[in-house]
């Protein structure tokens, strides 16, 4: 099963994060969040996420995708793969794998889900964060985003 996720648009602003935060909220920043694709099916979530960064040798150090079930509230969180730079489109790309298991114990933060691609159905929330050099960009998207308790990210819209 393939989402319309390919279409997302994003505004161009920069995240107010918590003072306290030790990320740099001011107008320069060394990483954005570019786009995203998510496939999924029997086997599991795959999600294609592209980034920019301010130099080809400045990767983004780290992130996170979070996953939401609205209806029970249950959520995973896993980190990101390290980025790839592709000297053809100019950005950095970043590919999570997440394969399908049915129990916790199997359960591996960065290489597993319990969630089937059917919970999309009863609605899903994601958030995204990127991290590079002391600066941030996050995004939230999905049925309610809201939910995400993230007011500082972006919220992509998802067009179908």
């Amino acid at each position: 099963m393939l989402f319309g996720l390919f279409g997302l648009l994003f505004p161009d602003c920069v995240p107010s994060l918590p003072s306290d935060s030790g990320y740099d909220t001011g107008d320069y920043r060394t990483v954005w969040l570019q786009g995203l694709s998510i496939s999924c099916d029997v086997f599991g979530w795959t999600y294609e996420i592209t980034a920019w960064t301010d130099s080809p040798d400045n990767p983004p150090d780290s992130g996170t995708l979070t996953m939401q079930l609205i209806e029970s509230g249950y959520y995973e969180t896993h980190p990101l793969p390290a980025a790839v730079w592709s000297d053809e489109t100019l950005d950095w790309s970043i590919v999570l794998d997440l394969e399908r298991v049915y129990s916790e114990d199997d359960l591996v933060a960065g290489e597993s889900t319990l969630m089937p691609c059917t919970d999309t159905d009863s609605g899903m929330n994601w958030h995204i964060e990127l991290l590079n050099d002391d600066t941030m960009d996050c995004a939230v998207f999905g049925t309610e985003p809201s939910l995400m308790g993230y007011p500082e990210c972006s919220v992509w819209v998802v067009s179908e």
